[in-house]
């Protein structure tokens, strides 16, 4: 298991825990300021299949997680445009949200 680090001038900002079913599903951004600018996910339970283009997910289309893996996005666009789906079973995700001033 590798772990990646985001920018030190990222703080976190909030935390969600959300179950990923058979609906497509997005975040939940916590209504602070700043901007969350980057987000960790963790995976549990069961794989997921997301999206980062505002399309939905099915459970043959889209980029496979497993349960343990951990995604990091820091693209704005594509926190706004995440979406996931549960391959067989519900599955969990844990969220942090960051954000933060530039260097």
């Amino acid at each position: 298991m590798s772990t990646k680090v985001l920018p030190l001038f990222y703080s976190p900002l909030g935390f969600q825990k959300l179950t990923v079913s058979s609906s497509p599903v997005g975040f939940t951004f916590p209504s602070v300021t700043p901007t969350i600018r980057a987000i960790t996910v963790t995976v549990e339970t069961n794989s997921i299949r997301y999206r980062l283009d505002g399309s939905d997910p099915d459970t043959s289309t889209g980029h496979l997680l497993y349960d343990g893996d951990v995604l990091d996005i820091t693209n704005v666009n594509s926190l706004k445009n995440f979406k996931a789906i549960a391959v067989t079973s519900d599955a969990t995700i844990q969220i942090t949200y960051y954000g933060g001033g530039g260097p």
